[in-house]
């Protein structure tokens, strides 16, 4: 039971410590969500951080992507990670456009998880900054809080990055994350 709970906190750490999960947070991806489970499933919601819809930002839209994961018996280093289920896209006046992706869970690939550091932990707290950030006008202090915490957002959820990212390469360039 022990190792069922690090597993929990270490995969949600950089997606949820900071926030609620998307049923709160996020009504459109949770919506979606529901949608996309089907009956007997046990597929957990997730969300990526803030992305701008393209760069350099222009119009200020952001986009997020759904997944979900799951655990699954005799998996202890990880969890099922799906593809993108839904994308919402949010405009700095508040409206938002959802996109329903997939009209079933698909499963992308095993996301490893490991215990967080403090620092990682407080990085990982940063992400509901990410929209002020991105639409803030450019500098090299702005510049360098974007990289560290979409970078280690990509570092400690890769499936999920390597899912969504492509979908954006001229940031995904810019960020240059390694």
């Amino acid at each position: 039971m022990r190792r069922r709970g690090l597993i929990t906190s270490c995969l949600l750490a950089p997606s949820t410590s900071a926030r609620a999960q998307p049923r709160e947070a996020d009504p459109p991806l949770y919506e979606a969500w529901r949608r996309t489970l089907q009956p007997g499933e046990a597929w957990v919601p997730d969300m990526t951080p803030h992305l701008p819809l393209d760069w350099p930002i222009r119009d200020g839209a952001l986009v997020r992507y759904g997944f979900a994961y799951r655990l699954r018996p005799g998996l202890a280093d990880g969890a099922e990670m799906t593809e993108p289920y839904a994308r919402v896209v949010e405009w700095p006046d508040g409206t938002t456009h959802v996109e329903q992706l997939t009209p079933r869970f698909v499963v992308r690939g095993i996301q490893g998880v490991r215990p967080l550091g403090r620092e990682e932990a407080a990085l990982a707290n940063r992400r509901p900054e990410l929209p002020a950030l991105l639409r803030a006008p450019a500098s090299a202090g702005r510049d360098a809080e974007i990289r560290a915490i979409t970078c280690f957002w990509r570092s400690v959820l890769g499936v999920q990055a390597s899912a969504v990212l492509p979908r954006h390469p001229a940031y995904a360039a810019w960020l240059g994350c390694a």
